[in-house]
């Protein structure tokens, strides 16, 4: 690979005054931020995910995050709580719409029987 002198100039700067620490990507969205939760709060978390909610709904990120925020006790953003999600393998669960010809013929004809007719003129 080639690299113009300026990089070169740059990277070599960077390493000599803030060691291999200044060499770290710097593009948004690639930090290596330290995870909120340890790896016991985590397994509290996944242990928790296995049963339903408080609510005996389903777990939402915003779920997640309040139970984040409760056992840490600072405010923690609803994204947090879809990363962890995410990160411990969790997936939406929502059922799939029925397709309207998987309807038997007799609840076809009970819908068409219901429905207004249109009209012929």
């Amino acid at each position: 690979m080639q690299r113009s002198p300026a990089w070169l100039t740059n990277t070599i700067t960077l390493y000599n005054t803030q060691g291999p620490q200044g060499l770290a990507d710097r593009r948004p969205g690639h930090s290596r931020h330290a995870f909120l939760l340890n790896e016991v709060q985590r397994e509290a978390l996944d242990l928790r995910l296995q049963s339903p909610p408080d609510d005996d709904g389903k777990w939402t990120s915003q779920k997640v995050a309040d139970w984040i925020e409760a056992t840490l006790g600072q405010p923690v953003h609803v994204t947090t709580g879809w990363n962890y999600l995410r990160r411990l393998t969790y997936s939406v669960q929502q059922p799939r719409p029925r397709h309207p010809q998987a309807a038997t013929a007799a609840q076809q004809e009970a819908y068409k029987k219901k429905s207004r007719r249109s009209s012929t003129t």
